[in-house]
């Protein structure tokens, strides 16, 4: 692999998808996945007994030990395997390289279902991943099970790493985080050929992974945490979004409920895509759409409503639209956090007084500008107005016809309504004093 080849791999941007007949593509309309590329490292690295870039159609060992895999069923798109969840397999021959000794296990994943797949087998060691509990399992001696407390969730890109050492103790890290340690069993010698994907038998499709698969490395050391948390974030894309211990990228959503939201600041949201038969309309149709192979509801943290210290007011409704990006929690829990995209978020804009401010609490003004043809008319409140005094005439100076001042629209809570609401504010905060001086 060449350097520019690397440099090519890191830019490039990858679209995943589930088709009928249950292949995988990278370039339909799932939403834009940025793949992990394999970190550039010259062959021979210190205790690498295999590397599976699965970068070309072969499945080829970057190692130097040349434990070359033979791929069936595989489909493949430039970076990365898909493996149908049926008959897709990466024989990786007879020879046990993983043995009963220290070894290291990595590679990335994005699973997109299955019942029980053997994500890596050799007949005893066995790395699997259950769809139903979205838990990753590990295994020595084929009975001993270890299962992650985090989860790995269907549709997005995760890095894992597994340690087990000679006597059988185990340790499984996602995104460099470390979510399970305990015992394998006693580790038992291969029985089988070394196989991705699958067991090596091809039967039952019970068995058989159904998703993506790249980068996979075979150690013969234990690594370190630290090393494990290196291992996750080289591999990482420096052209993609990144937070610590977060790998996904920006995604939108949309307020799909409210009626049991968790409350301060999350909300139930529904993932969304672009429809392409409709990016071209100008008669107002939805271009986005709710993703198909999102789950219904996922929570979603509004970061600029996050406010612990103070009364919390709910900002959001139904519909209402949120750029967010994806990291875990102290538990490996992947958790979204987010900004608002709607017009209610949006910063001051500048409006025109209609009139001179009289007794009320408003002030009819004209949005952008000054203009009653065409100009929408808003009714501002002034925050002055509110505990200095009862009328805008208080505030110094008054507010008077075509004076221009700056309004933003909130959520606020309506006492009378007992509702949320929406409320164009006057953001310039006057002072009730006889003796302010203004310009």
């Amino acid at each position: 692999m060449s350097r520019s080849q690397y440099n090519k791999a890191v830019e490039a941007l990858h679209r995943v998808t589930k088709t009928s007949n249950l292949s995988y593509g990278m370039r339909k309309n799932c939403g834009i996945i940025t793949r992990p590329p394999p970190k550039f490292s010259v062959t021979g690295e210190s205790n690498l007994v295999a590397w599976y870039l699965l970068n070309t159609s072969e499945a080829k060992d970057s190692s130097g030990n040349d434990y070359h895999g033979t791929a069936a069923n595989c489909t493949y798109d430039g970076d990365a395997f898909g493996f149908n969840g049926n008959n897709s397999k990466v024989d990786c021959g007879a020879v046990d390289f993983i043995g009963v000794g220290n070894v290291t296990v990595s590679m990335w994943l994005f699973p997109l279902g299955g019942i029980i797949p053997r994500v890596l087998s050799n007949g005893k060691f066995e790395i699997r991943y259950l769809p139903a509990t979205k838990v990753l399992q590990a295994t020595s001696d084929g009975a001993t099970l270890l299962s992650s407390t985090g989860v790995v969730l269907a549709g997005f890109w995760t890095h894992l790493t597994v340690t087990r050492s000679a006597d059988g103790a185990t340790i499984i890290y996602l995104n460099g985080v470390q979510v399970a340690s305990g015992t394998t069993g006693t580790p038992v010698a291969g029985t089988t050929n070394i196989t991705l994907g699958h067991i090596a038998a091809g039967a039952p499709a019970t068995f058989a992974y159904k998703g993506i698969m790249d980068d996979v490395r075979v150690y013969d050391k234990i690594f370190t945490p630290a090393e494990c948390r290196s291992l996750y974030h080289d591999t990482i894309p420096k052209t993609s979004l990144q937070c610590d211990e977060m790998y996904g990228g920006i995604k939108v959503f949309r307020v799909y409920t409210t009626a049991t939201q968790p409350g301060d600041g999350v909300y139930y949201c529904q993932s969304q895509h672009l429809d392409k038969d409709q990016w071209a309309d100008t008669a107002g149709d939805e271009k986005f759409v709710p993703s198909s192979y999102a789950p219904t509801t996922t929570e979603v943290l509004n970061v600029l409503e996050y406010h612990p210290e103070g009364e919390y007011v709910r900002q959001l409704e139904v519909g209402d639209m949120l750029f967010a990006c994806r990291m875990y929690d102290d538990e490996s829990n992947a958790r979204w956090f987010g900004y608002p995209a709607r017009e209610g978020a949006h910063g001051p804009r500048i409006a025109y007084c209609k009139d001179d401010a009289g007794a009320a609490q408003t002030i009819a003004c004209y949005l952008d500008k000054d203009a009653p043809a065409t100009a929408t008319e808003i009714p501002v409140y002034c925050h002055s107005a509110q505990g200095n005094s009862t009328n805008l005439n208080a505030c110094i100076p008054r507010l008077a016809d075509g004076d221009p001042i700056m309004v933003q629209k909130l959520k606020w809570y309506d006492t009378t309504a007992a509702a949320i609401v929406d409320r164009w504010v006057c953001t310039t905060v006057f002072q009730p004093s006889e003796d302010c001086v203004c310009t």
